[in-house]
């Protein structure tokens, strides 16, 4: 029986998982110890980053053991002792390793009842249910990570942003990111690498290097993978408004010379800018503001900073664009540094452009930024 649990995880090995799996036979051959999730180790000359902490030098490991089990047969009436009779059994121990992917899950996660570590003569349907369960350990982490966490319980702690799904040898995360864009990120069983991979046409042409860019890093740093997220949020979200803008032919950019201090004036929670210049009036922007549950609309006049060797740019004048109102025809302009303002005055625009026609379209959810609207915001300004 040890004889063939060790053919089974050669020929494992023999497969594909050569290079993240030791096989160890100890004990006389009576025991069998198993690694998993084994990374490559780094050339002698490559350097970690600064921020990287250090990975284990292996995940988890399954052992194996052939124990022998005394038993006394016999009824107690009888005046002769009770029989004692030896059998052999399978004795297993699964212990997961803190620090796998970087993460230490909760200690009711990588409980395995003793029922599930029987092996029953098959070493590698054992091997990959131990792994499930370490993988659905990892993902609960992150889980509540993503929807408790300082940087990212504002972006994803509503209700269905982030569902875990439990599928049958491959658990997974779906992570909402906006509108109706989903990415679902899984662990390779075989190599414990990271995948983010997409619902429908998130990974399109143009987007399959965005992908890779951050799947390479996020593995050398997989407790990232929140950071990562809210970085793909953003680009996701900046992407799908540049089609917009794109689609009505309009030009935009996602940075203008401003420093820092003048960026400040369109919001400190800012996460991202479109700048779309107004075809008549090169200094003034249609700037779409990116925050955490939605855009804000500023139209806003620039100046060249005098003097300036590098064409810094100044902001002379931010209005607020309430899109609600715009939308439903009623057009004002709110001064001050947010959408609803506290003090400021509003000023009804008198030349009737931006009034909407009956369309029986509602107004757009969390960051679906519908073209029609988008055009009577840049008419209004324009």
């Amino acid at each position: 029986m040890a004889h063939s649990n060790f053919m089974q995880a050669e020929g494992m090995r023999s497969l594909g998982w050569a290079e993240f799996m030791t096989v160890e036979m100890a004990n006389n051959r009576q025991t069998m110890a198993v690694k998993y999730w084994v990374p490559k180790s780094s050339p002698p000359n490559q350097k970690r980053p600064p921020q990287q902490r250090p990975l284990p030098s292996l995940s988890g490991k399954l052992t194996i053991s052939i124990v022998q089990v005394k038993e006394k047969t016999g009824r107690k009436g009888f005046r002769s002792p009770r029989a004692r009779v030896e059998h052999m059994r399978f004795d297993v121990h699964w212990e997961p390793e803190n620090g796998a992917l970087g993460v230490i899950p909760a200690l009711e996660d990588l409980f395995m009842p003793p029922e599930q570590l029987r092996i029953d003569l098959d070493m590698e349907s054992l091997l990959r249910t131990v792994i499930r369960w370490h993988t659905e350990g990892v993902m609960k982490f992150f889980q509540t990570q993503l929807q408790r966490g300082t940087m990212t319980r504002n972006i994803f702690s509503p209700q269905g942003d982030v569902v875990f799904v439990s599928n049958e040898g491959s658990p997974s995360s779906q992570i909402h990111l906006c509108a109706d864009k989903v990415v679902i990120v899984t662990v390779d069983p075989r190599t414990e690498r990271l995948t983010l991979r997409d619902t429908g046409d998130l990974a399109a042409a143009g987007r399959e290097p965005r992908f890779a860019a951050i799947t390479q890093p996020l593995n050398d740093a997989p407790f990232m993978l929140p950071q990562a997220l809210v970085l793909l949020r953003n680009a996701t979200i900046t992407d799908l408004a540049e089609q917009k803008v794109q689609y009505l032919g309009l030009q935009s950019y996602r940075t203008r010379n401003f420093s820092a201090d003048e960026i400040k004036k369109l919001g400190q929670d800012a996460q991202g800018h479109i700048y779309i210049q107004l075809g008549n009036f090169p200094t003034h922007y249609l700037v779409l503001v990116i925050i955490v549950q939605d855009f804000r609309y500023a139209l806003i006049s620039a100046k060249e900073v005098e003097h300036s060797m590098n064409h810094d740019l100044v902001m002379e004048d931010i209005g607020w664009l309430n899109v609600r109102r715009i939308h439903g025809n009623q057009v004002t302009i709110e001064g001050g540094m947010g959408p609803d303002p506290i003090t400021g005055q509003k000023r009804k625009r008198e030349d009737g452009m931006g009034r909407v026609g009956p369309s029986g379209e509602q107004y757009p959810a969390s960051f679906r930024l519908e073209t029609n609207v988008l055009r009577e915001l840049y008419a209004y300004c324009w």
